[in-house]
C-alpha cells in the first residue's frame, strides 16, 4: 500500500495530490490520522511556499527529500502537521 501511495503522489500534480489526500486516513504502525486540510505549494518559486527562495529548515526538510517522503510536526495539543513533496522537480500547473 505504501508503494501505491508514493507512486500516486509522485505521478500527480501538486494540486491533484492535495485534493486526493483530503479525507484519507493515513496509518503508520499503530498510529493513524484523518487528513482534514491540505495546502498545495509549487516549490521554491512560490511566494506562499514554506520553501520559497530555497528556505530550508528542520521543519520543512521533507520538501527537499525524495518525493513521497513524509515528516510531521506537532502543532497544538492534539494536531500534527504533515509535510511531503510529491514532484520530482518544479512543474507549474498553470
Amino acid at each position: 500500500m505504501k508503494d501505491k501511495l508514493i507512486n500516486w503522489l509522485t505521478q500527480s500534480t501538486t494540486v491533484m495530490a492535495a485534493r486526493g489526500l483530503l479525507g484519507a486516513v493515513l496509518k503508520v504502525g499503530d498510529c493513524a490520522g484523518l487528513v482534514v486540510e491540505t495546502e498545495a505549494y509549487l516549490g521554491v518559486s512560490d511566494r506562499a511556499a514554506h520553501a520559497f527562495g530555497g528556505r530550508r529548515t528542520k521543519t520543512n526538510e521533507a520538501l527537499y527529500g525524495r518525493p513521497g517522503r513524509f515528516t510531521s510536526t506537532r502543532c497544538g495539543s492534539t494536531a500534527y502537521s504533515m509535510w511531503s513533496r510529491n514532484q520530482r522537480r518544479f512543474r507549474s500547473v498553470c
